[in-house]
C-alpha cells in the first residue's frame, strides 16, 4: 500500500514483543504490545523487511500507521515510526529486486500445542499460526483459508513439515496436519515430506 499517505492514518503506539517470520526465516511482521497489555498483529511486505530488521528489535517502542482488513485481526503497516524519529515507509518494491540466496536450511520438524494467534497477510487472508510456545506455522494461502477455523486462537493443533530455527524462534512449513482421529492429512505435497501415518 505504498500509494497511501501514512500521515492520514491513525498512529498505534506500543512495544515490539516479538517478530514473525516467513517460511524462509525472513522477518514479515511483528506483535505489538499495547498499553494495557493487549497485543496486535502487524504485517508488513517483504520489501520492508531488511529496513525493519536493521532499525528495530524486540523490546523497542514503535508507532504503526496502517489499515485493518474487514475480517481479520491484523494491521497492514504502511509506515513504522521508531523512537528516535526514524520512519520506515512502504514505498513499494524496488524495480530491481535481488534474489536472496543462502536461505536457512530446512529439515523435517513437527510441533503440537495451543494456538496463540492466527497469522494473516496484509489483506486479511490466513497464512498460518503462532503457537503459545513461540513456534510459527506457515502454509499456502489456499490451504490456510480452507482450514481457517482450525487456526483460531485457543485451538490445539499437531503438524508435521519442514522447518528451521531462526533468531525469532522455529518456523515450520506445514505439510501434514493431524485430524481429530489422530491421523495426518496432507496440506501440501513435497519431496521433503516426513513419513505420515497410513
Amino acid at each position: 500500500m505504498h500509494w497511501i499517505e501514512p500521515s492520514q492514518l491513525p498512529l498505534i503506539n506500543g512495544t515490539i514483543e516479538r517478530f514473525t517470520v516467513n517460511a524462509q526465516g525472513e522477518v514479515d511482521g511483528l506483535i505489538l504490545q499495547k498499553a494495557g497489555g493487549s497485543h496486535q498483529l502487524i504485517h508488513f511486505p517483504s520489501h520492508m523487511a531488511d529496513e525493519v530488521a536493521a532499525a528495530l528489535k524486540s523490546g523497542d517502542a514503535v508507532g504503526v500507521r496502517g489499515l485493518k482488513p474487514r475480517n481479520a485481526d491484523v494491521i497492514a503497516a504502511v509506515a513504522l515510526e521508531c523512537a528516535d524519529g526514524t520512519e520506515i515507509v512502504d514505498r513499494g518494491p524496488a524495480k530491481h529486486i535481488e534474489t536472496k540466496s543462502g536461505s536457512l536450511k530446512q529439515s523435517p520438524m513437527s510441533a503440537s500445542g495451543r494456538i496463540r494467534l492466527t497469522l494473516f497477510t496484509g489483506k486479511g487472508k490466513a497464512r498460518g499460526a503462532l503457537l503459545e510456545d513461540g513456534t510459527i506455522l506457515r502454509m499456502p494461502l489456499k490451504q490456510a483459508e480452507q482450514i481457517r477455523e482450525r487456526l483460531r486462537p485457543g485451538e490445539t493443533i499437531e503438524i508435521r513439515g519442514s522447518g528451521c530455527d531462526t533468531p525469532h524462534g522455529p518456523v515450520i512449513e506445514v505439510q501434514h496436519i493431524a485430524t481429530p482421529a489422530g491421523r495426518f492429512e496432507v496440506i501440501i505435497r513435497s519431496n521433503k515430506s516426513p513419513a505420515v501415518d497410513p
